[in-house]
C-alpha cells in the first residue's frame, strides 16, 4: 500500500523542501582589472521576518525549524483543542493546524504577490558590492522570478552606474538561474551588455520531487531512502542496518505498513490543503515544478477550471503559466539565442549524490537536490551508485571524448556540451573558494571544456581535504554485497559492540 509512503514523503518534503539556500560571496581585495560580475544568489538570500520582531529572526529562509519542532512538541495541544471544539475530523485539524502554524507565515494572497501575514524583508534588492568587481543580487525568495527579473534589470542599471562599466559577467546559482533566464527573456536589449553567462547548478529545469509534491502523486522508495540515509549519516553500522533492512524487504514492508483508510484520507487531505494554501501560493515554488507535472499540478491544486478568468487565483495562475511557457520550457532556445548573439554561455553541474527519497522516478544521479540530467538540460547519466551500461558508446560528437572516467555521464547529449562542467563530490548548496575560482575562470577567461587542462569537462573535489577542484580520476567502484554478507557483517558488529559493553561493565570487578 502506497499511502503511508505518500504521507511520510509529504512530511519529509515539508522539512526538506528548501535546501538550496543561497550564500553570499566573501569580500575581495580592491585590485580587479576585469569586467564587473553580477552574482544572482539562490533561494534564501534575504530573510523574511515578523514586522513586530525587534530581533528580526528568520521566519522561512532558512526554514523556521525551531518553531516547527516546538509545534511537534505541542501536538498534544492540537489534540486537546480539537477535542474541546468537538471537531468531527480531528486528525485533519491536527495535521493542517500544525503545518499552518509552522509554515503559514510565508503564504501569499490569491494574486501571488502580497504576504498574508505581517512579515517583510529588508530592502529586497539593495546594491550589494562585495569588492573586486563582484556584485550580489539579493531578493525576497518567495517572489515570482519574472517580477524579480524586473528588479534585476533595475539593479543592472544601478550596478552599471556604480562600476562605470556597461558590460558585465552574469552568474546565477540554483533558483537564481530562473531569475537570470527570465531577465534575459524580458530584457533582450540588455543582452548586448553581457560578456559571459554562468549558470551554476541550475534548478531552471525543475526539481523532480517538488513536481510530484504538487501533483500529490509520489512516494518513498526503499532503495533511494537507503542510499540517502546512508550518504547523509555516513555511519558504517547504520549503513549496514539500512542495507539489511532494504535487501531483506523489511524496509519496504515498513513503508507500506497498513494505515486505516479513514485516517489516511484525513492526513492526505490536510496535507493537500496545506500545500494549496501555502506553497502553491508562492510563485517561486512553481518554478521548481517540472514541465511534465506542471499542468497536472495546476489542476490538482486549483481544480479543472484553473484557466478560468474568474478563478479566485486567476492572477497568480497567469503569472505561473507565463513563467513556465516563456522561460522554463524555452530554456534551451534562450541558450541558443545567447550563443548566437556572441554571449559566452556556460553551465556548472554537480553530481555524485543520491536524490531526496521522495520521488517515484527512483534513484537518479543528482547533487542532492537537482538531477544532473535536468541541470545539464539533457546529458545522459546512470543512477546513483551505478554506471552506464557495459559497452555504452558516446551518443554525439564522437570526435571528442565526453564520457566521464567513472562511467557515470555522457556529456555529449547536454544542451551546451562544450560549455558544461560536471563536478563530482560537491552538494547542491556547497560553495567553496575553489568553486568560485572555477566560476571566475570560466567567465573572465571565456573557457570551454577543452581550453584549460586544469578544468576539463569532468572534475572532482580533491580527497586530501584541501577542497581543491581537480580533474576527475577513475575511481575503483565498490563491489555490490549480498544480503547474507551484510547480515553477517552486521551480526559481527553487534557481537563486538555487546562484548565491548560487557567488558566495560565487568572491568575492575573483583575476581
Amino acid at each position: 500500500m502506497k499511502s503511508i509512503k505518500k504521507i511520510t514523503a509529504i512530511l519529509l518534503t515539508i522539512v526538506m523542501l528548501i535546501p538550496c539556500v543561497g550564500s553570499a560571496l566573501s569580500a575581495f581585495a580592491e585590485d580587479y582589472s576585469h569586467l564587473p560580475q553580477l552574482y544572482v544568489n539562490g533561494i534564501g538570500s534575504r530573510a523574511v521576518y515578523d514586522i513586530n520582531d525587534p530581533e528580526k529572526k528568520s521566519l522561512f529562509y532558512p526554514v523556521n525549524t525551531e518553531l516547527m519542532l516546538d509545534n511537534l512538541n505541542n501536538l498534544g495541544e492540537y489534540v486537546k483543542k480539537s477535542a474541546e471544539n468537538l471537531e468531527p475530523d480531528v486528525l485533519y485539524t491536527i495535521v493542517y493546524s500544525w503545518a499552518m502554524d509552522s509554515f503559514g507565515m510565508i503564504a501569499f494572497r490569491e494574486d501571488g504577490s502580497t504576504p498574508v501575514y505581517d512579515n517583510i524583508v529588508t530592502d529586497p534588492c539593495p546594491l550589494d558590492y562585495a569588492g573586486n568587481g563582484k556584485y550580489l543580487f539579493n531578493y525576497d525568495s518567495r517572489v515570482d522570478p519574472v517580477e524579480l527579473a524586473h528588479e534585476l534589470h533595475n539593479y543592472v542599471i544601478e550596478m552599471q552606474a556604480h562600476s562605470g562599466s556597461r558590460r558585465f559577467e552574469l552568474v546565477g546559482s540554483s533558483y537564481g538561474t530562473s531569475i537570470v533566464m527570465a531577465y534575459l527573456n524580458e530584457y533582450p536589449e540588455d543582452r548586448q551588455f553581457i560578456d559571459s553567462i554562468v549558470l551554476c547548478v541550475p534548478s531552471l529545469g525543475g526539481v523532480d520531487f517538488v513536481g510530484q509534491l504538487f501533483t500529490g502523486d509520489f512516494t518513498l522508495d526503499a532503495d533511494t531512502l537507503t542510499d540517502f540515509i546512508s550518504f547523509m549519516v555516513a555511519n558504517e553500522d547504520i549503513n549496514l542496518l539500512m542495507s539489511v533492512l532494504n535487501k531483506s524487504g523489511a524496509l519496504d514492508a515498513l513503508l507500506t505498513f497498513f494505515v486505516d483508510p479513514v485516517l489516511r484520507i484525513a492526513i492526505l487531505r490536510a496535507l493537500k490543503d496545506f500545500a494549496h494554501d501555502v506553497f502553491a501560493t508562492l510563485p517561486a515554488m512553481w518554478s521548481f515544478v517540472n514541465d511534465e507535472y506542471f499542468y497536472e499540478a495546476l489542476e490538482h491544486l486549483y481544480g479543472e477550471d484553473y484557466n478560468s478568468d474568474d478563478h479566485e487565483y486567476a492572477v497568480l495562475i497567469d503569472k505561473l503559466i507565463y513563467y513556465h511557457e516563456n522561460v522554463m520550457v524555452r530554456s534551451e532556445e534562450l541558450f541558443e539565442i545567447c550563443v548566437q548573439e556572441g554571449i559566452h554561455t556556460n553551465i556548472i553541474c554537480k553530481y555524485g549524490r543520491p536524490p531526496m527519497p521522495l520521488s517515484e522516478n527512483k534513484n537518479y544521479m543528482s547533487d542532492g537536490l537537482v538531477g544532473v540530467e535536468t541541470a545539464s538540460f539533457g546529458c545522459t547519466s546512470c543512477d546513483y551508485g551505478d554506471v552506464l551500461p557495459q559497452g555504452y558508446e558516446q551518443q554525439l560528437y564522437k570526435e571528442y571524448d565526453m564520457l566521464s572516467d567513472d562511467g557515470c555521464i555522457d556529456a555529449s547529449t547536454g544542451a551546451l556540451p562544450f560549455n558544461t562542467w560536471y563536478i563530482k563530490g560537491l552538494e547542491h548548496g556547497e560553495k567553496t573558494e575553489p568553486y568560485f575560482k572555477l566560476i571566475d575562470d570560466i567567465a573572465y577567461r571565456d573557457l570551454d571544456v577543452f581550453t584549460d587542462s586544469a578544468y576539463p569537462q569532468f572534475l572532482q573535489v580533491a580527497s586530501d581535504g584541501s577542497g581543491r577542484i581537480i580533474p576527475l580520476e577513475d575511481v575503483e567502484r565498490e563491489k555490490e554485497t549480498t544480503l547474507i554478507q551484510d547480515f553477517f557483517k552486521l551480526l559481527v558488529r553487534l557481537i563486538k559492540l555487546i562484548t565491548a559493553k560487557l567488558s566495560e561493565l565487568f572491568k575492575g570487578q573483583p575476581a
